[in-house]
């Protein structure tokens, strides 16, 4: 229940601020963005009464339950096991304190260490951390690794997500860092560009690229690490989690850090959130990381025990040396990804990975065939891919939800990119049946 200020209130308020109204005190707001309300009396309503009002208004919003979706762009509609939910929803795990404190139950630490140990054997690489805010903050995190030991020439791909690279300038705004976006031919990273830029800066760069791309399409991954050792940098990879099930994980080429976003691991989208941050390296960036990481050992008496092995929090140890930034923990996040990959297990999540590429490809040949739509790139892609349309996207997106249709997601309306006008960005799961991709082709078929 909302219990206002009484008038009382409001005049000592007044009184001690020195106003006289709260039009005074409210006068630096635009007129236009005020609610004038009329003075009446405000309708209570009885329980029932509020809980109908409320569902009405719930209503209103149109979910991917009750629609056809291919929107991805970084959130992803994948199949999650019921089970999940009621792991998850145990007391025990559902009403924990942030577990960064030394007092965090046995049964926390064990659900990160298996976290980390399922999250290393996917990416191929030395070291996970458990866990962070998001996909997007893992991976300035990750650069913020490299920044310390002394690399200040950041080579990026404009394939990395434009809400990554938003954060990324939020982050290193004001540092000492040099940004270098590497351009895009046809789709993916322009090869001869970035040989240039890493011949002029031997020694003192790093790359970042995303694989798949923010565009859909798959990095020649061996080419750039090839780039990279043989100019002495050093590598930064973000990828889709789910793709590693049938695509070359970082560690197999020589990545320094990976990264990704985790919530197609067993999370739901969510309107946006939350998330859940992935952050890997080599183990020689182990004190570097940010955020926790658990260990097994065993005590004096011989029994297992799970522990943070290293806490680089300033409330831990001297803040200079300190490495946490925005590194929030997403244990329970953490915790549903841990659950999702163990019960799908690897053959489990080939699977998932295969009908995604596979269905997304039939999509793609069947858009293909109609007259309003180009191809953009030959180069390979996994469950999402870009495609020209010679229709207004906006209006094809319009058109398509009347027909309870999530089309896609207009990059020219996120990135306002000129070169991305009329582009329609697609993405396919294995949750999607034919027919639902065959009604999304007759519908436009029909439409334009």
């Amino acid at each position: 229940m909302f219990i206002p200020h009484s008038e009382e209130e409001i005049k000592e308020m007044l009184s001690y601020l020195g106003l006289k109204s709260l039009d005074e005190l409210f006068q630096t707001i635009p007129d236009d963005l005020k609610v004038k309300l009329e003075d009446e009396k405000v309708k209570v309503l009885k329980e029932l009464e509020a809980r109908k009002e409320l569902k009405k208004i719930s209503q209103e919003n149109k979910t991917i339950s009750s629609y056809i979706s291919f929107l991805g762009g970084g959130i992803y509609d994948h199949y999650i096991p019921s089970c999940i939910d009621q792991i998850v929803l145990r007391s025990e795990f559902y009403t924990a304190y942030t577990p960064y404190q030394p007092e965090v139950s046995q049964g926390t630490l064990q659900a990160m260490f298996e976290f980390q140990s399922l999250i290393c054997d996917l990416f191929k690489m030395d070291v996970s951390t458990a866990s962070h805010y998001d996909g997007a903050t893992a991976l300035a995190e990750a650069i913020y690794v490299l920044k310390k030991k002394g690399y200040k020439n950041c080579l990026i791909s404009s394939g990395v997500s434009p809400f990554y690279w938003e954060v990324i300038k939020t982050y290193f705004l004001g540092q000492d860092i040099n940004f270098v976006k590497i351009p895009l031919k046809e789709f993916t990273i322009d090869i001869d560009y970035l040989e240039k830029k890493a011949k002029e800066l031997e020694k003192n760069f790093f790359l970042v690229f995303q694989t798949p791309n923010f565009f859909g399409f798959i990095e020649d991954v061996e080419v750039l690490s090839q780039i990279v050792q043989r100019y002495n940098g050093k590598l930064i990879v973000s990828c889709d989690p789910i793709s590693l099930a049938i695509l070359k994980p970082p560690g197999d080429y020589d990545a320094d850090l990976a990264t990704g976003e985790g919530q197609s691991l067993g999370l739901y989208p969510s309107l946006g959130g939350p998330l859940l941050g992935i952050l890997t390296s080599k183990k020689e960036y182990i004190r570097d990381l940010p955020g926790r990481i658990c260990g097994k050992t065993v005590d004096k008496e011989g029994k297992v025990g799970y522990v943070t092995v290293l806490q680089t929090r300033e409330q831990h140890i001297r803040r200079e040396k300190a490495t946490s930034n925005i590194c929030t923990n997403q244990q329970l996040c953490a915790l549903r990804a841990a659950i999702y990959l163990s019960l799908m297990g690897k053959e489990g999540l080939k699977k998932v990975a295969n009908f995604s590429f596979q269905k997304s490809h039939y999509l793609y040949e069947n858009l293909l065939s109609l007259p309003i739509f180009e191809k953009v790139s030959d180069r390979p892609f996994f469950k999402e891919f870009t495609i020209k349309s010679k229709v207004s996207v906006r209006e094809l997106l319009n058109r398509c939800k009347k027909e309870k249709i999530y089309a896609g997601i207009d990059l020219y309306e996120i990135t306002k990119d000129e070169n991305l006008k009329d582009m329609l960005l697609v993405c396919v799961t294995e949750k999607r049946k034919k027919e639902e991709m065959d009604y999304f082709v007759e519908v436009l078929k029909r439409s334009f």
